[in-house]
């Protein structure tokens, strides 16, 4: 998934939020820009997402944003929004599979590298 939103990504100069809401055999079913940032923030919140999906049928997320310099290291902040939003969306029976951060040739995936705890039996 994450090539795909690299090359989806490659040309935005500020930063974009996407939400992936997938259905039961994780195909995508909506996907939509949440939030527009700057060229080097995007101040998201949980709330936003969640209602996003909400709305859905969806049965578990994804989100993926961009960092239009390439570097797809996450920052601190990028860091603790993924936490808050996977405990927000646990709270509401809406397992986070993933969050990426997708670069100009590369991305990041937080399930990955182990940042996220993935559990889909919800």
């Amino acid at each position: 998934m994450g090539a795909v939103l690299a090359r989806d990504f490659a040309n935005l100069e500020q930063e974009q939020l996407q939400l992936l809401c997938l259905d039961t055999k994780n195909q995508v079913i909506k996907r939509q820009v949440v939030f527009q940032g700057t060229l080097n923030s995007c101040p998201a919140q949980p709330r936003e997402i969640i209602k996003v999906a909400l709305t859905t049928p969806t049965a578990r997320v994804v989100i993926a944003h961009n960092h239009p310099s390439g570097d797809v290291t996450p920052s601190k902040k990028d860091v603790e929004f993924t936490k808050r939003l996977q405990l927000a969306c646990e709270l509401m029976g809406l397992p986070l599979l993933d969050s990426f951060i997708i670069g100009v040739n590369d991305y990041f995936s937080f399930a990955e590298q182990g940042v996220l705890n993935c559990n889909t039996d919800s």
